[in-house]
């Protein structure tokens, strides 16, 4: 088995500077998700308002010219 020295530690280790990068950059993500998600259900509910107030629209023809008239 072989003997580690320093230079093998200091290899596997990240040195300090590394940790605080690697530190700032994943709170850095998680803000971004945190907006990113609440962009997203902001989004999601102003749609959802809008779609209620949608207009329907049929494909088929009705039976009678006064339903059709009533529906468009």
């Amino acid at each position: 088995m072989r003997r580690q020295n320093s230079t093998d530690r200091r290899l596997q280790q990240p040195n300090s500077y590394m940790r605080s990068m690697m530190s700032i950059l994943t709170a850095v993500i998680v803000a971004l998700g945190t907006i990113l998600g609440f962009v997203i259900q902001s989004f999601k509910r102003v749609h959802r308002g809008y779609a209620k107030h949608q207009v329907v629209k049929y494909h088929r023809v009705p039976c009678s010219p006064l339903t059709a008239h009533r529906l468009s």
